[in-house]
């Protein structure tokens, strides 16, 4: 039973955090321009700089760099002020 509290807690305690709990009225209108701003921020947060030791990189032979492409779509699309799919297709 005090497992079934803590997750009732939880879920509780979310749902108190939502815009729907505090009555928040949703226009339906989609501000690109911010959504872009916040994809270009977390682009530059999420930029790692790689050091290279041995001479790894680049990568040979790898198919592995679909992430990087998906990715690299997301910000692109964001930067244009469309919405791409959270999983681009990658032919």
């Amino acid at each position: 039973m005090k497992d079934v509290d803590i997750d009732v807690k939880r879920m509780l305690e979310f749902i108190v955090k939502t815009p729907s709990f505090h009555n928040y009225k949703y226009s339906g209108k989609i501000n690109f321009e911010k959504g872009a701003q916040v994809a270009r921020e977390g682009a530059d947060e999420g930029m790692v700089l790689l050091k290279n030791d041995g001479g790894v990189l680049p990568l040979r032979n790898v198919k592995t760099s679909s992430l990087l492409l998906a990715w690299v779509h997301i910000v692109r699309s964001a930067q244009a002020g469309v919405q791409a799919p959270l999983i681009p297709t990658i032919a």
